[in-house]
């Protein structure tokens, strides 16, 4: 689990790169970069001792990597909590480049990670670096359809 210390920074900088606020929760390390969130009836303690004695992979859903250099939302986080900074809009023909796996043209010229907005729907994650936005979109979600 993540001290007190660090789940404040975490929540501070999801909500300065995103504009997240998390609902009251348990997050947890799962190995060295994953967190997940928990947002059930478990006091910290219980969790503890759960956690030391099955799977963490098992507890909550998988929200986030902490990478080096930000927060990258997992695909499926994208769209569960309201995010309102570092969103581009895209058009469809990037959203079906980006869903079938491809980076797409950073025309914004953002940095860091960003979330790509596509209509309605947040269509991931990625992580702007000078002309590109690398896509993160898992091998099993791609798509050539939108």
């Amino acid at each position: 689990m993540l001290n007190k210390k660090e789940k404040k920074e975490f929540e501070n900088e999801l909500k300065e790169t995103y504009g997240i606020i998390l609902p009251r929760c348990q997050l947890i390390k799962a190995g060295k970069e994953k967190i997940r969130l928990f947002t059930g009836d478990f006091s910290e303690h219980e969790l503890n001792i759960l956690v030391r004695t099955v799977n963490i992979e098992t507890i909550g859903i998988y929200f986030a990597k902490r990478e080096n250099d930000g927060i990258r939302l997992n695909f499926d986080s994208c769209n569960i909590f309201k995010a309102e900074k570092n969103i581009i809009d895209i058009d469809r023909k990037e959203a079906e480049k980006w869903l079938s796996g491809d980076n797409i043209e950073n025309r914004k010229n953002s940095k860091g990670y960003v979330l790509l907005k596509f209509g309605n729907l947040i269509v991931g994650c990625g992580k702007a670096i000078k002309q590109t936005i690398i896509n993160f979109v898992p091998k099993e979600r791609r798509t050539n359809v939108v």
